[in-house]
């Protein structure tokens, strides 16, 4: 057995890179739900900024409807009006040609508001101005829309004034022309607006996550942006709930496959060393004629015990064995000590028969039978007392299986398929293999009477298996119950426990003997 050393090591190795791998697929994860909600809350500041500059426009195209262009009492009162009327626009006014303006906060004033070319043109004919100067020299953001000389002044963070779900998120309105920033909320992470803007899909730009959404109806832009630490510090505090249990959970599963894996790579190299050493037994599992309950012959199945005493099952270290190489000279020993344990019995008791199981490895070449023909006639017995059981998975490509059964038959040994039901057998298939015997796998013996779909199938295999003249062994047969039903239906053989258990070769001769175990 190898150190278990570079199994530890590996283990550390596959778990901490698994970690590291899973932690960057969380945070990537944690990337796109960023992603998503600060995209659907750019979104909603959109729809909010729309309504505002919606608003904006009735509260001015109101305004411009009053007639009188004199600085009148009414005028103001109705100016001022619109400013209580309209909770957005923060004052409303009128300016003469003359640069004079007529407010709703100052009255008549020369150039409160210093207007330049509009930076908008909005449905042909409203002005708007972003962030113009006073006369004050107040530096105070606004947005200032006009028509036909009358003009609001609107507060533009009325536009992103909406509840943000992050305290240092960026909220920004910007010119969709200039990429000017008409107002903000937080620190924007970017000088460089108008290349961000032109890449409205783009998410990470420049260190910070960010989320543009363009208005549909004005000349404008949301950008929210968010630096790499808000989603660090959602990652963190998520990771004082997931980590530990990730952790728990890839060590449980990397502890299960180093087991497994050790077991299986310690299996090969134990097998070999089994194979030098002989370690392999052989057990006779009875098979008994239903009708007169007598036994007729025995399938032969390999044991493996180790040197320690453990026992490692066939299912386990067979297919280890096909895989590596290491199944024929197994199957040689097993041959071996048939004949050494039970060739003068067999010789004593022609009726008897042993039956064989053989790998795919087996059939594929005539080293095997040139093996079995020799013993036989060593030990003076005949080739039908030796009966071979191929399984349906060994058979897959009919021509080849046909030759191979073939050959078995004429050299006068009779040939079972196994375990079937569990491959890829149907009727034409069966009809072209020319077998002598089908058994029936224990998995279907098991529903016999237990009232599921599945027990219909047994009956179809037996009625196969009777239209091609087939004897049937039933396998795993473990009551009365399924007896009855296996002998109603002219089913021929039958073993497991039962009838008896597997005996080692000197149990199965006295068994065979006296009838008692």
């Amino acid at each position: 057995m190898k150190s278990r050393f570079p199994f530890i090591i590996s283990a550390l190795i596959i778990t901490i890179a698994l970690i590291i791998i899973s932690s960057f697929l969380i945070h990537k994860s944690e990337a796109e739900i960023k992603k998503s909600k600060m995209h659907s809350h750019a979104k909603k500041v959109m729809i909010r900024a729309n309504r505002v500059m919606s608003e904006s426009i009735h509260a001015l195209t109101r305004l411009a409807a009053y007639g009188e262009k004199k600085c009148t009492a009414n005028h103001l009162n109705y100016q001022k009006e619109i400013s209580f009327i309209y909770r957005y626009v923060k004052e409303a006014g009128f300016k003469f040609p003359d640069g004079r303006q007529c407010t709703s906060l100052m009255g008549l004033e020369n150039n409160a508001i210093l207007f330049t070319n509009p930076e908008w043109l909005l449905q042909g004919q409203i002005e708007v101005w972003l962030n113009l100067d006073n006369d004050l020299n107040i530096q105070q953001r606004s947005i200032v829309l006009g028509l036909n000389g009358h003009f609001i002044v609107v507060d533009p963070d009325h536009y992103i004034d909406i509840v943000s779900d992050t305290a240092n998120k960026t909220l920004a309105l910007l010119d969709n022309n200039s990429g000017q920033l008409i107002t903000y909320r937080g620190e924007i992470g970017t000088k460089d607006l108008m290349t961000l803007m032109a890449s409205p899909d783009k998410f990470d730009f420049n260190g910070w996550y960010y989320s543009i959404v363009h208005s549909e109806h004005y000349p404008m832009a949301i950008i929210i942006g968010e630096p790499p630490s808000t989603i660090l510090a959602e990652w963190r505090s998520r990771a004082h709930v997931w980590l530990p249990v990730e952790i728990a959970a890839i060590g449980f599963f990397m502890f299960l496959f180093l087991k497994i894996y050790r077991r299986r790579i310690s299996l090969k190299y134990c097998l070999r060393s089994a194979i030098r050493k002989k370690q392999f037994s052989v057990v006779y599992q009875p098979i008994i004629d239903l009708e007169t309950r007598q036994c007729v012959g025995a399938e032969a199945l390999i044991r493996w015990r180790q040197e320690d005493g453990t026992v490692v099952q066939p299912d386990l270290f067979i297919p280890i064995a096909e895989r590596t190489d290491l199944i024929a000279p197994i199957t040689d020993l097993v041959l071996h000590k048939i004949f050494d344990e039970m060739a003068l019995f067999l010789k004593l008791n022609p009726g008897i028969y042993i039956s064989v199981n053989l790998s795919a490895a087996d059939i594929e070449h005539d080293r095997f039978l040139k093996i079995l023909h020799k013993l036989s006639q060593n030990a003076g017995i005949q080739a039908e007392q030796i009966c071979l059981e191929i399984t349906e998975t060994s058979l897959i490509d009919s021509n080849k299986a046909s030759e191979i059964i073939h050959r078995f038959r004429n050299a006068g040994h009779r040939v079972y398929i196994d375990d079937f039901g569990i491959g890829y057998s149907s009727l034409s298939y069966l009809q072209d293999l020319q077998l002598d015997v089908l058994k029936i796998d224990k998995s279907f013996v098991d529903t016999i009477n237990s009232k599921t779909a599945a027990t219909g199938i047994i009956s179809h295999i037996i009625e196969m298996a009777k239209s091609l003249n087939l004897k049937v062994v039933a396998e795993g047969v473990e009551s009365e119950d399924q007896v009855a039903y296996l002998l109603e239906r002219q089913v021929d053989y039958g073993q497991g426990w039962l009838f008896c258990k597997p005996l080692n070769a000197k149990a199965f001769i006295h068994y065979m003997q006296t009838g008692l175990v």
